[in-house]
């Protein structure tokens, strides 16, 4: 036996090689965008991600608000338009919005309603310096 790289030997180098075939298929997850994931699922993405069930009519003013401010960000370029892109984003305002994991999920969802309203407010205000000077 011969030794390789830092101690292995060649025989365990062959171990570690990846046996690629012609003959595998090949499968690659791609993340679906989510701009698309209400067409193709009838409801947005935020009635599965607090498990809003039948309720889900309940909150369509604030998922409104909330989906068409993530779908603004995503056509426009500022952020992936991807679902894992949400999830985090959705995790770092509600943080930042002092949304509590125990608090129920209307209080959630309103908060985060709530937030997203201050961050178009906010934007627009920026966007409109330059009329001030």
């Amino acid at each position: 036996m011969s030794i390789s790289r830092v101690g292995q030997t060649q025989q365990e180098v062959e171990v570690l090689k990846p046996s690629v075939t012609s003959d595998t298929p090949r499968t690659v997850d791609v993340e679906p965008p989510y701009t698309s994931y209400e067409g193709e699922n009838h409801h947005s993405y935020l009635v599965d991600h607090y498990e809003l069930g039948e309720s889900k009519d309940l909150f369509n003013d604030e998922i409104k608000t909330i989906d068409g401010y993530f779908k603004s960000l995503a056509e426009h370029g500022k952020i992936d338009n991807k679902l894992s892109t949400i999830k985090s984003l959705i995790a770092k305002y509600e943080k930042m919005a002092n949304i509590g994991k125990e608090e129920r999920t209307v209080m959630k969802i309103a908060k985060l309603s709530a937030f997203v309203k201050f961050l178009r407010e906010s934007e627009h205000i920026n966007s409109e310096v330059g009329r001030y000077g």
